[in-house]
């Protein structure tokens, strides 16, 4: 009798796809935990909030200056991201979720300030004063997709390069809007 060979090892997972799972977790989300430095003591630091990407994938966020995680930032401008599917399952920990880390970095760019305000269309607040544009300059990312299904990703796998997209970055707002009207009964059954 032969011995039984040993199991063979999953194959690698390609790294596009998965950088494409993780961002599409980060686009659909609402929602992210951010994790800061307290600016007093040091210690970790979690809080939540409303986010949404640009269009390379990096997060852009919408803070007050009053927020203590935003008053954090100031002292320590490394944060981490964490978004999640945000599907209803009996076990959480089988759902796919991604980490980002890196720097809070203000943010003058108006076209991802038009991309928050589109997917957070209920921040009435972005136009006072002590609220600011920020966007997170992504050092690292984290992918979980489950038990036994994670990977590190740098920013060059992550991110989407947008240097040749101009004319669409420009436009995206108005295509969105005409397609969401012209077309409702088609995106409705996708």
């Amino acid at each position: 009798m032969s011995p039984t060979p040993p199991p063979e090892r999953p194959a690698e997972p390609d790294r596009r796809e998965i950088a494409a799972q993780a961002r599409r977790i980060a686009r659909l989300a609402l929602k992210a935990a951010m994790a800061t430095r307290d600016a007093v003591s040091g210690d970790p630091f979690i809080s939540m909030g409303a986010a949404a990407t640009a269009m390379d994938g990096a997060p852009v966020l919408l803070m007050s200056a009053l927020a203590r995680h935003r008053r954090n930032l100031d002292r320590h401008p490394e944060a981490s991201l964490l978004f999640e599917t945000g599907e209803d399952r009996a076990n959480p920990l089988t759902g796919a979720r991604i980490s980002i880390s890196g720097r809070v970095e203000p943010l003058a760019d108006e076209i991802d300030q038009a991309r928050f305000l589109a997917r957070q269309p209920k921040a009435f607040y972005a136009g006072f004063s002590d609220f600011q544009f920020y966007k997170l300059q992504v050092r690292d990312v984290h992918f979980v997709g489950g038990f036994g299904i994670a990977m590190n990703l740098a920013p060059a796998d992550y991110l989407l390069e947008t240097g040749r997209l101009g004319a669409l970055r420009q436009a995206e707002g108005e295509l969105i809007a005409r397609l969401t009207r012209d077309h409702k009964a088609v995106l409705h059954n996708i």
